[in-house]
């Protein structure tokens, strides 16, 4: 995972504020993005989703998976 304020992070969209978010919440997270480039090419397709789960049946989260997907990526 990226460190804030990292250019990868900037890339992803704030990988680490989204993961501090939903944990932090408890709610689930749903991002999705479009990059174009200067050049013409393919925009790029980006969508994630975030899931915090208990496995204690308690009010905080114990795990959060997620899954990224990315489209017009050659």
């Amino acid at each position: 995972m990226a460190d804030a304020g990292t250019e990868a992070d900037e890339v992803f969209g704030g990988l680490a504020a989204a993961f501090q978010r939903s944990g932090s919440l408890g709610i689930p997270s749903h991002d999705y993005a479009r990059y174009g480039f200067q050049d013409g090419g393919e925009p790029v397709h980006s969508e994630r989703i975030l899931l915090p789960l208990s496995a204690d049946q308690g009010p905080r989260p114990t795990h959060l998976p997620g899954i990224a997907r990315f489209s017009g990526v050659m």
